[in-house]
């Protein structure tokens, strides 16, 4: 699969259910004191970020930071609104991203 579709396809279809990530729902019930279950997260969260880094363009290498955040904010963003827009947007914005690095 082409890296741009890779990449856009990780924000999901714009049918998802607005649950959000479990990751960080667990993140916001947890104390101080369960820091376990915060590495554990900590994990998922660095794979996720590394795995962006793997799927989008060389030139895009200095952004994968960005597009990690943006697919964060927009699976947040989408639960709290309980619409895709957040989403679409996203994909909108990685997809110009990657247009551009051509």
């Amino acid at each position: 699969m082409h890296c741009k579709n890779r990449q856009i396809g990780l924000y999901g279809n714009e049918k998802e259910d607005y649950s959000g990530c479990a990751f960080l729902n667990i993140l916001s019930e947890i104390t101080g004191k369960d820091r376990e279950i915060l590495a554990i997260i900590q994990s998922h969260k660095k794979d996720l970020r590394r795995y962006l880094g793997e799927l989008i363009p060389y030139d895009l290498v200095a952004a994968k930071d960005h597009i990690y955040l943006l697919f964060e904010s927009a699976i947040m963003e989408s639960k709290l609104f309980r619409q895709q827009w957040p989403v679409v947007e996203a994909k909108k914005i990685v997809n110009r991203l990657v247009n551009q690095a051509k």
